[in-house]
């Protein structure tokens, strides 16, 4: 590695340090990295994150469904409209306060943004420390669970690797539980089960099965924590006025819609974060109207979302259903778009 250095005792400013480094063999793995933190030197904010996880086998609405509010089936939820808008305008003036909070906060953020976030560095020796420190955070242990044959292992090694984000290797990462085949018919059998997903899956059919419908809670409850762990790591990692997870979005959600063999009129997700006041996320539970009715929106209008809060909007995304109007599948889901 060659680097521009200051005469003794000179501070070299870190945008000027950045643009002076050329890499080495070690360009693949500290490149992303030195582009991010010049780009924050800059002032010019970091780019978003994504990390989707996808489990297989459906996602009952009424497994990640907030408590404390009325848990309404699809087909009834029509016939309850005017309910709904009752108990929306009693919840209006604590939207309003929440709504002022936030857009202080962004604006706030735009202002101070980056200013202050790095300090001068000292020369080359510095940087390097800095780096160097810095991958080995973000870098995963090695362990045993990295070769278990253990399915509950492999899913933790897997969200251990998606800690690539902080290195800076990359902004979207998937991680893909029990999808595809033959992999929709795991066993956890970390956990105690000795059942797959797939038939675990078809017994969400049959109300009386108490006990399909605990086992699916039990995995859901594993991938959670997992997800929390996560969450946790990149709140340790200062980013700009704050940390990493302030600029991430988290997206859970099923391969399958709401069932295992699903016709996909209903996708329930659960959205973590908002990339620095770009998503309006936090505490919020938002129902659209079924197939084809008035204010109905597809899964697509939720990707022309992220990709509005990722900084390069797109009002169209896959394939249109041509059974549907053009706006219900068209443009960002103006609900979760700040």
């Amino acid at each position: 590695m060659k680097a521009l250095c200051p005469p003794s005792g000179v501070p070299l400013a870190r945008r000027q340090f950045l643009k002076g480094v050329t890499l080495g063999a070690s360009g693949f793995a500290l490149n992303p990295l030195l582009q991010r933190m010049a780009r924050a030197a800059e002032g010019q904010p970091a780019a978003p994150r994504f990390l989707f996880v996808v489990e297989g086998n459906g996602l009952p609405p009424l497994q990640v469904h907030p408590a404390g509010i009325p848990y309404i089936e699809r087909a009834r939820r029509e016939k309850l409209a005017l309910h709904s808008k009752r108990n929306l305008l009693d919840h209006m003036q604590e939207d309003v306060a929440r709504v002022r909070q936030r857009i202080g906060r962004v604006d706030r953020e735009k202002l101070d943004a980056y200013l202050s976030a790095y300090e001068t560095l000292q020369g080359q020796s510095a940087r390097l420390v800095e780096t160097r420190d810095r991958l080995a955070k973000a870098a995963p242990v090695p362990d045993d669970k990295f070769a278990s044959t253990v399915e509950t292992d492999r899913l933790d090694a897997h969200f251990e690797l998606a800690a690539a984000m902080i290195g800076g290797l990359t902004n979207v990462a998937t991680i893909a539980s029990g999808v595809g085949f033959p992999y929709f018919n795991i066993t956890f059998s970390g956990l105690g089960i000795d059942q797959g997903k797939h038939p675990i899956g078809h017994s969400l059919y049959v109300a009386e099965d108490k006990v399909g419908w605990e086992r699916t809670e039990k995995i859901r409850r594993f991938h959670f924590e997992l997800i929390a762990r996560f969450m946790r790591k990149l709140q340790t990692m200062p980013e700009g006025n704050g940390t990493m997870l302030d600029n991430t979005v988290i997206v859970y959600l099923s391969d399958a819609a709401e069932i295992h063999h699903s016709r996909c009129f209903e996708w329930p997700m659960v959205v973590l974060g908002n990339v620095n006041g770009r998503l309006q996320t936090g505490g919020r539970y938002i129902v659209y109207p079924d197939y084809g009715r008035p204010g109905h929106r597809t899964i697509n209008t939720f990707y022309n979302t992220l990709l509005h809060a990722a900084g390069r909007p797109r009002d169209d995304f896959g394939q249109p259903d041509p059974n549907l109007d053009k706006a219900m599948h068209g443009g960002p889901l103006g609900e979760l778009l700040a």
